[in-house]
Order: C-alpha cells, then sequence, then structure tokens
C-alpha cells in the first residue's frame, strides 16, 4: 500500500472552508474573495476610495455576540445557538453567508433549512451591527448540483467548487504564489475525491409500512445492510417528535446508504421511540 499525505485524504469541510478557501480569498489583497463575489454576480458599492474586506469562518452571531452585547446576550439566552454559516463574506456594502459542502450531497430540505436558521440569527443581531444598511446574499457551495437543489429559493445562489476554483484561478492566473499553488492542488484534488464517491452508486430502498412493521422486521433489515431510516428535518426534528407521531406514522423509508442528513441510523429512531414508550408507561404507573 502507498504511502498518504494527510492534505491528500482529509474530509472534514471546515479544513477546506476555513483554511485552503479563505486563505485563497484573503490572498493578495483579498483577490479570491472579490472574485467569488464577482462569480455570483454581486456587485458592492464602489463609493469609497478603498475597499473595506471582511471575513469570518464559523460565525455564530448569537454567541459572538452576547460577549459584547446586552441585547444579543438576552437574544442568545431565549435562542441559544440558532446557525453557523461557514463563511461570512463582506466587500464593502455587499454580504455573503455561504453555507459549504464537501464529501455530502445535500438535498433542498436541508439546505433550505440551514439557511434559513442562518438568516434568523443574522436578521435577530442586524440591527446591533454595523450592517443595518447592507445587502445580504446566500449561497450553498456544492461539489455536484443535483435535481433536488433546482428548488431552493431563489434568493439562494449556487456556485459548484469546481466552478469556483475556475473563477479563482482565472483571477490569480500569472499571479500564483507557492501558498496558493498549494491550496488550488489540494482542493483540486478532493474535488476530484468527492466528485467520484458522490456518484450515484447502485443502492437499495425498501418502504416500511409502520413502525410496527419495521420493528419486527428489523433482523432481515440490518441483515439486508438497510440500516438508514428518511426522516424529514434530521437529528434535530427526531428528537423533537411525540410517541403518537412515530406510532402512527403512514410508513417509513429505509436505504443501505446515508443520501443526506435527513437519513438517520435505524438505531437513533428505535432509541427515541423506546425513551418515549417507556416515559408514557412510567407515568401510567
Amino acid at each position: 500500500m502507498d504511502r498518504y499525505r494527510f492534505d491528500s485524504v482529509a474530509r472534514s469541510e471546515r479544513y477546506f472552508t476555513a483554511t485552503l478557501l479563505s486563505h485563497l480569498l484573503m490572498a493578495q489583497d483579498f483577490l479570491g474573495l472579490q472574485a467569488i463575489f464577482d462569480a455570483l454576480s454581486i456587485v458592492p458599492s464602489r463609493a469609497s476610495n478603498s475597499d473595506n474586506f471582511e471575513l469570518i469562518s464559523e460565525l455564530d452571531p448569537l454567541r459572538d455576540g452576547s460577549t459584547q452585547n446586552e441585547r444579543i446576550r438576552n437574544l442568545f439566552q431565549e435562542h441559544g445557538r440558532l446557525a453557523v454559516p461557514d463563511l461570512f463574506l463582506r466587500w464593502n456594502d455587499q454580504l455573503l453567508i455561504v453555507e459549504a459542502k464537501f464529501f455530502t450531497s445535500p438535498n433542498d430540505d436541508d439546505c433550505v433549512e440551514q439557511i434559513r436558521a442562518q438568516k434568523k440569527a443574522i436578521e435577530l443581531v442586524l440591527p446591533e451591527t454595523a450592517y443595518a444598511t447592507s445587502n445580504i446574499s446566500y449561497a450553498v457551495l456544492i461539489v455536484q448540483r443535483t435535481s433536488g437543489l433546482k428548488s431552493l429559493p431563489g434568493d439562494i445562489r449556487f456556485i459548484t467548487w469546481s466552478d469556483l476554483i475556475v473563477s479563482l484561478s482565472e483571477a490569480f492566473s500569472g499571479r500564483e504564489t507557492p501558498d496558493v499553488s498549494y491550496c488550488f492542488d489540494v482542493l483540486r484534488r478532493a474535488e476530484q475525491r468527492a466528485r467520484k464517491e458522490l456518484e450515484k452508486p447502485e443502492w437499495t430502498h425498501k418502504r416500511i409500512t409502520n413502525l410496527q412493521a419495521l420493528l419486527s422486521g428489523l433482523p432481515k433489515l440490518v441483515e439486508e445492510n438497510l440500516i438508514y431510516v428518511g426522516f424529514k428535518g434530521g437529528e434535530r426534528r427526531l428528537m423533537q417528535a411525540s410517541l403518537e407521531e412515530l406510532e402512527q406514522r403512514d410508513h417509513y423509508k429505509l436505504s443501505d446508504v446515508r443520501w443526506s442528513s435527513n437519513w438517520l441510523r435505524v438505531d437513533l429512531l428505535i432509541g427515541r421511540y423506546l425513551s418515549l414508550k417507556i416515559a408514557a408507561e412510567n407515568l401510567q404507573d
């Protein structure tokens, strides 16, 4: 087996966005940041004599603001951590909030839910910030478009890693330094790995009529490797579901492939069901 480097197998979205992409966006007087705004046709005001840039990865609007502002502190106590955008970018009066995916293939429900939470967090703190009069755009950065993602609301923009790398490469053409070349090299190889992994595999799925049928058929399902169950809203929504909701759900879909964060290991569903059932039985005693 060939020996490998860590940067040839890395899979963390945070590594690609907060390290490699962020470096490219800030390099050479924010040349890359200007390129991503241009690629998405976001035009900043040129009223000022000098461009004004800002970049934050893993922004937590409520938590971070709560340390400096009493009103935000109260909002944070009320709402908690709503969402953490992968990138917050600003060029003069234009803001761009980016939700990035790399080795996952999100569907429209996942993306809309995440960005809706990000919008809520940003809008809650906006009056207390220096961005009250800024224009805000949201974007999903993904490896490949899927049919489901075509139904995203119009105010959510698309960009693929491949297209972004091309746009950034053109911006740096003839001006690449060793650090910039390194970032491009790692990103290109990782994008190729991710695209290959996300090619639609052969998969098996089964529709189960109700929860009892799922429980009784569980040994056979596990034997067939049907270990993922579809649950809209993912694990957070499952943890909010009632016993009645789980028992009266008209069907369950199981698969041998985890297509998105809406597909959970079946043991999480069973664990939630057992916890609710035991709690209900204890109330009756």
